[in-house]
C-alpha cells in the first residue's frame, strides 16, 4: 500500500512489530492459507490493512504505539483463533467497525481534521452517483476551500460556467454526485493538500485532459465567452496570493508544497468550470492559434508558421486564428496576413453555425471595414441568430452600426425562435437552451434595451418597424420599460408605440 513505509517507520519508533496484510504468494500458516483461500477474507484484510496504515500515518507516538498492541493482540485472541471463512468475516468486519471512526459513514469536520489520511486516501468514500449518498459529509468546513472568502469569486465563476440550470430531467440526478465529490474535493484541498496535490498529479498523469485549452477554445468561440473566460483568468490570478498565504500559515506547508498544492487547486476548479467536454471530440489548438494566443509573439513568426513548408493548416486553423486575432485585439496587419490566406467564398463554409467574424471586430472599426472590405458577409448569423448588428448595437458603437447598414445590414432581422433553436429532427427539445427568453428579438429591440436615443433614431431611419413582436409578445417600448431606458422610451412613445 501507499504508505507502507511510512507506517513501518512509524511503527518501528514505538518499539512494536507491524503485521502486515497476509502476502498470499508467500502464505506458509494455516490462519494465512484460510485467508488467502476466500475472496471475501483477502477483500477484508486488505481493507484493515490500508485503515490501520492511515490511522498510523495520522496518529500520534502513544496513538500509534496502542493502536499496534491492540491489532497484534487481536490477530492472536481473535483472527488466528478461527478455522472457517464466516468466523474470518465476522472477526474483521468487528475490528474494522472498532477502529475505523469512519463506520457510521458520517464525515464530520473533525474527522477531517483528526484522520486526513483515513478521510480523504483510497480515492475517497462513496458519496453516491445520484441524489442520494451513502456517506455524510460536512461540506461546509472552516477548513475546507470552499469556506475562504478569497476564493468565493472564483468558485462563483467556476459554477456559473459550468451551469447545473434548467430542468432536472435534462441534466439527471447525477449532478447532485458530481457536486458532492466536487466539494469533498475542496475540503481535501483545505484539510490535506500535500494529500490533495499528489493524488490530483497522480489522477492527471493517468487520465490528462487538456482542460485549459479546451476552456481557451470556448473563450474564442463567442466575444461573451471571451469575456468571461477573460474574468475567470483575472480571479484566478487574484486567488493565487492568498491562497499562497493560506497554505503557509493555516497549514504550515513549504513554499514549494503551496505553489504545487496552489496549482493542483487551479486545475481542480478549472476543471469543474469547463471539464465536462467530450475528450473525443475536442481537437488541440494549431499552432497559428497558440502564436495568436502569445502575446509576445511577432508577426514575422505567424508568417514564417504559415510560409513553413513542413506543416499543413487547414483553411479552419486559418479561419480560428482569425477569430482569435480580432479577440486578443492583434494589429491589423496580423489580420490581413491571415485574410490573405483564404478566398470569399470560404467566409459562408467557414463560418456556418460559428459566431459571425463581424461580431468579433466589435468595437474595432478598422476590423470591421477590413473584413467587409474582404467579403465577408455583413448578415451572417450566429446559432440563435445573431448579426453583428446587434453586437454593435448593445455596444452602442454608432459609426460601426451605420458602416454595417450602408453595407446592406438588415434592420430587421430577428433572432431564431425558442422552436426553432430546440427542434431536434421532427420534435422541440426542452433540453436545448432551457432558460431561453424573448427570441425573435429585433435591433430595435436590442437598441431600446442597450443602446440611447441616437441609435433607435439611426435604426428608425434605416427603416426598423415598430410594430414587430418577441416570442414573449413584447415589443421595443417593454423593452425600454423593463431596462428602466426613460429617454428611449420617451423616444419610441412619440413614434406612437405603446406596450402590447
Amino acid at each position: 500500500m501507499a504508505y507502507w513505509l511510512t507506517c513501518l517507520l512509524l511503527c518501528l519508533s514505538c518499539g512494536q512489530a507491524w503485521a502486515k496484510s497476509i502476502q498470499c504468494s508467500q502464505a506458509k500458516k494455516s490462519i494465512e492459507l484460510l485467508i488467502c483461500a476466500d475472496e471475501r477474507a483477502r477483500e477484508l484484510d486488505k481493507q484493515l490493512d490500508d485503515t490501520l496504515g492511515d490511522l498510523l500515518v495520522d496518529a500520534s507516538t502513544v496513538q500509534r504505539r496502542k493502536l499496534n498492541l491492540d491489532q497484534q493482540q487481536w490477530i492472536e485472541k481473535e483472527r488466528d483463533l478461527c478455522s472457517d471463512a464466516k468466523c474470518l468475516s465476522r472477526a474483521y468486519e468487528a475490528r474494522l467497525k472498532q477502529i475505523n471512526p469512519l463506520s457510521d459513514n458520517e464525515i464530520s469536520c473533525d474527522k477531517m481534521e483528526k484522520y486526513p489520511h483515513l478521510v480523504f486516501g483510497h480515492g475517497g468514500p462513496d458519496l453516491g452517483s445520484g441524489s442520494y449518498s451513502p456517506t455524510g459529509a460536512d461540506y461546509s468546513c472552516p477548513q475546507s476551500l470552499s469556506s475562504q472568502k478569497f476564493l468565493q469569486p472564483l468558485l462563483n465563476m467556476a459554477e456559473l460556467i459550468h451551469g447545473d440550470s434548467g430542468p432536472q430531467q435534462c441534466g439527471g440526478t447525477i449532478v447532485h454526485a458530481l457536486w458532492r465529490y466536487y466539494q469533498f474535493g475542496l475540503a481535501k484541498a483545505g484539510v490535506a493538500p500535500v494529500l490533495f496535490a499528489k493524488d490530483e498529479k497522480a489522477a492527471a498523469a493517468d487520465s490528462p485532459r487538456p482542460t485549459l485549452d479546451y476552456f481557451e477554445q470556448w473563450g474564442e468561440s463567442s466575444r461573451h465567452n471571451y469575456r468571461i473566460v477573460q474574468k475567470y483568468m483575472r480571479e484566478q490570478r487574484q486567488a493565487r496570493p492568498q491562497l499562497l498565504a493560506f497554505y503557509r500559515r493555516q497549514r504550515h506547508l513549504s513554499v514549494s508544497e503551496a505553489n504545487a498544492a496552489a496549482d493542483q487547486v487551479e486545475h481542480y476548479i478549472l476543471d469543474r468550470a469547463a471539464g465536462s467536454f467530450p475528450l473525443h471530440e475536442f481537437q488541440a489548438s494549431s499552432p497559428l492559434v497558440l502564436t495568436v494566443r502569445d502575446e509576445h509573439a511577432s508577426i514575422m513568426q505567424l508568417r514564417s508558421l504559415l510560409q513553413d513548408k513542413t506543416r499543413s493548416f487547414t483553411d479552419m486553423d486559418v479561419y480560428r486564428a482569425i477569430e482569435a486575432s480580432l479577440l486578443h485585439r492583434r494589429p491589423t496587419s496580423w489580420v490581413q496576413v491571415l485574410l490573405d490566406h483564404l478566398s470569399e467564398s470560404d467566409w459562408i463554409t467557414l463560418g456556418k453555425e460559428r459566431e459571425p467574424l463581424l461580431a468579433f471586430a466589435v468595437p474595432n472599426q478598422q476590423y470591421v471595414e477590413l473584413l467587409l472590405s474582404r467579403g465577408v458577409p455583413v448578415d451572417a448569423q450566429n446559432g440563435f441568430g445573431k448579426t453583428a448588428l446587434f453586437y454593435a448595437i448593445e455596444e452602442n458603437q454608432l459609426d460601426i452600426v451605420r458602416t454595417l447598414l450602408v453595407r446592406g445590414a438588415n434592420v430587421n432581422h430577428a433572432y431564431l425562435s425558442a422552436d426553432e433553436l430546440r427542434r431536434s429532427d421532427d420534435y422541440v427539445d426542452v433540453c436545448i437552451f432551457p432558460n431561453l427568453t424573448h427570441t425573435r428579438r429585433t435591433p430595435l429591440m436590442h437598441a431600446a434595451q442597450h443602446a440611447d436615443t441616437a441609435m433607435l433614431q439611426v435604426l428608425l431611419a434605416a427603416g426598423a418597424r415598430t410594430e414587430d413582436l418577441d416570442d414573449q409578445g413584447d415589443n421595443a417600448l417593454n423593452y425600454a420599460i423593463n431596462n428602466r431606458q426613460e429617454h428611449n422610451q420617451l423616444l419610441l412613445k412619440a413614434t406612437g408605440l405603446r406596450i402590447r
